[in-house]
């Protein structure tokens, strides 16, 4: 993110969010499929048409700095609590489907849902 090519307004915009972006972790082994990977690419040029766009676009830009910033602080988990489920237990473990990077996936491509669930009967 060039932030030197901004206007004043737009300015504060851009960094801060090439901070909050920055604060994303980046997983080499789930290449193409990583949050902090989208953030800083795709959706970085996203934001930051908005922050130097419209009066419209720009109040969009700051509401999406205030959700992403929420994201980052984990708010929504410590505010909505999930109670546990079969899918946040051993569900994905116990049928192999909890391993979410690619080589994982490559090694459990080869059958479908109900072909694991019989076999692990």
């Amino acid at each position: 993110i060039n932030a030197e090519y901004m206007g004043f307004g737009s300015m504060s915009l851009a960094s801060k969010f090439e901070a909050l972006a920055a604060r994303w972790p980046l997983i080499p082994e789930r290449a193409g499929r990583d949050l902090g990977e989208y953030i800083r690419k795709a959706y970085a040029e996203r934001f930051l048409a908005w922050a130097h766009g419209s009066r419209d676009k720009v109040a969009l830009a700051e509401k999406e700095l205030a959700a992403l910033q929420a994201l980052a602080d984990n708010s929504y988990k410590t505010k909505y609590d999930r109670m546990p489920t079969n899918f946040s237990g051993n569900i994905g473990t116990r049928w192999g489907f909890s391993q979410l990077a690619t080589a994982s996936q490559e090694k459990f491509a080869k059958g479908t849902f109900t072909t694991k669930l019989k076999e692990s009967q």
